[in-house]
């Protein structure tokens, strides 16, 4: 068991490539690759249940709907990928 422990810590601390003063490892992409994920479910549940019941209740002409949804999303995606980022930058 402890063999298996060792080799794993192993493999998580194995360096990928050093970006910003900061040296990745496998558990950094890892990590990054779930709070992105996270990341966008929470953007597809905030576009779906948030901005279509907010919006198809306004008197918005459709166009404008959906500017405002375009910009609330990617604004969404640009601060949830800083945010992860920065998350991951952090436990270094």
């Amino acid at each position: 068991m402890r063999e298996l422990s060792s080799r794993w810590k192993e493999f998580l601390d194995f360096p990928l490539f050093k970006a910003g003063g900061v040296q990745f490892t496998m558990e950094h992409l890892i990590e990054l690759v779930v709070l992105l994920t996270v990341v966008w479910v929470g953007e597809m549940i905030f576009r779906r249940f948030f901005l279509a019941r907010i919006l198809s209740r306004s008197r918005l002409r459709p166009s404008v709907q959906f500017a405002i949804t375009k910009i609330a999303r990617y604004s969404f995606l640009v601060l949830g990928v800083y945010l992860s980022l920065a998350a991951v930058e952090s436990d270094s």
